[in-house]
């Protein structure tokens, strides 16, 4: 039970980090297309920076999610538990790897 429980944390932790880098991704998209349009130093892309703040979906946000993840699975399943963790990354990550594939295939 306490393997499975550790299983569903990174999978959940996978889902919140992707979830927080698209975030993070999309935000920078639409910097750089107003500086691209409007150049560096304008007013829209100050007011853009000003609405929309990249804190939240931050490397130091990811790497607090990990460790908000990672303390309660160490402490419910031990290293086997870390071992389910880490199991369930990387099956997360395989997971959205192949469907993205797949989803390119389609079009």
């Amino acid at each position: 039970m306490k393997i499975a429980i550790s299983f569903l944390l990174g999978l959940i932790f996978i889902l919140l980090f992707y979830k927080n880098l698209w975030c993070y991704a999309k935000i920078k998209g639409r910097e750089f297309k107003i500086s691209a349009k409007y150049g560096k130093d304008s007013f829209q892309l100050k007011k853009f920076k000003s609405k929309f703040s990249t804190f939240k979906c931050s490397k130091i946000v990811r790497f607090v999610l990990l460790l908000l993840f990672i303390t309660p699975t160490y402490l419910i399943g031990g290293k086997e538990g870390l071992g389910a963790f880490i199991g369930a990354v990387i099956v997360g990550n395989l997971t959205l790897f192949f469907w993205g594939v797949l989803k390119n295939f389609q079009r």
